[in-house]
């Protein structure tokens, strides 16, 4: 019993990983608020690393906005595979969030592409919460 860790860290952690899960949604959100979504077309297909089967691609998206074209490079992130973006191919068709003040400035329109550090943090947070929770049921047996 001498490996147990007090209370008072697990509660201080907890605490700082809700607030900065918060911090981190509103930081985003408040980012993404400008923004509306275009059609974009995948023109290009490249893959990134990985062995044989491995599905990380590098994508060429060309969108237009305010009468102009641009062209974003993108890759899918889990979330994406595992939603709406699961089969990317050359001339699909894309949603893009396009920044209201600046067209040149674009992303997927995917939770995944909007929110990848508060999804990265909400991860962190359900692993973290998982294990003090199986920690607690292991102690009561």
């Amino acid at each position: 019993m001498a490996n147990r860790i007090p209370r008072a860290a697990i509660f201080r952690i907890s605490v700082l990983l809700a607030v900065v899960l918060i911090f981190t949604v509103a930081w985003e959100y408040t980012g993404n608020v400008g923004s509306r979504t275009v059609k974009g077309t995948v023109i290009k297909v490249e893959p990134v690393f990985g062995g044989r089967g491995s599905d990380n691609r590098k994508f060429t998206v060309r969108y237009k906005a305010e009468g102009q074209q641009y062209t974003l490079n993108a890759t899918r992130g889990l979330v994406d595979r595992l939603m709406k973006f699961s089969n990317l191919d050359l001339g699909s068709t894309v949603p893009v969030a396009v920044s209201r003040d600046n067209p040149a400035r674009a992303t997927l329109d995917s939770f995944n592409s909007r929110y990848p550090i508060s999804l990265t943090f909400g991860t962190l947070a359900v692993i973290f919460y998982s294990v003090i929770g199986y920690m607690a049921m292991r102690k009561q047996r």
